[in-house]
């Protein structure tokens, strides 16, 4: 990748994608008799998903997790459906990474575990434009830690300036402490100006 033309590093959830994990907590508090917002508190970032997100357990782990906590009897297929119903594509900012392809390497960033990525990665084509993917369940680190952002400069290459695009600005911070160029996202207009005041093309 030429030092001229930087490499972007790009976070998926609420940034290429909008993330909402209420759907999925709403179904589970049905078959649980649990309020949704107690479901939300208990489940999502607990220490349980934290773990399935950096891949230090694997689905049935994750599941039988769920159904100790929830008092639940669903298999690893049941849960997966459910767990993964969180996302919907940001179209500006798909129309954006769409005008960069031509003139940037692109990589993915995210926290995100197995079932998530498998899913994303398979249901939205614009996921698929990108060079590369760091995601946290391979890589054992999660953002904000320096080993995921130190993995992503090397798969964007030494020789590239590399920006980074995370809606988190404490996310934004840890990796331009490590040397990345950070842009804390905020809506699609936002994003186009930093870009190109960044040096950024985008083609027509």
């Amino acid at each position: 990748m030429s030092a001229k033309s930087p490499t972007i590093v790009f976070d998926i959830g609420d940034v290429i994608l909008r993330h909402d994990p209420m759907p999925a907590c709403e179904r589970l508090a049905e078959l649980s008799h649990i309020a949704p917002a107690e479901v939300e508190r208990i489940i999502c970032g607990s220490d349980l998903e934290e773990r399935f997100t950096r891949g230090e357990i694997d689905g049935q782990e994750f599941t039988s997790g769920v159904n100790n906590t929830l008092e639940l009897a669903l298999s690893p297929e049941q849960l997966r459906e459910i767990w993964i119903e969180a996302y919907e594509e940001n179209l500006p900012v798909s129309r954006i990474i769409h005008q960069l392809r031509p003139n940037h390497g692109l990589v993915l960033l995210s926290n995100i575990n197995r079932w998530h990525a498998d899913c994303v990665m398979g249901r939205f084509e614009i996921l698929r434009l990108f060079n590369d993917a760091v995601f946290s369940y391979q890589s054992g680190f999660v953002k904000p830690e320096e080993g995921i952002f130190k993995e992503a400069m090397s798969t964007a290459g030494s020789e590239s300036q590399v920006l980074f695009v995370d809606d988190k600005p404490e996310y934004v911070k840890a990796a331009c402490k490590l040397g990345m160029t950070g842009i804390v996202y905020e809506g699609s207009g936002q994003l186009r100006e930093s870009l190109v005041r960044l040096g950024c093309r985008l083609s027509t």
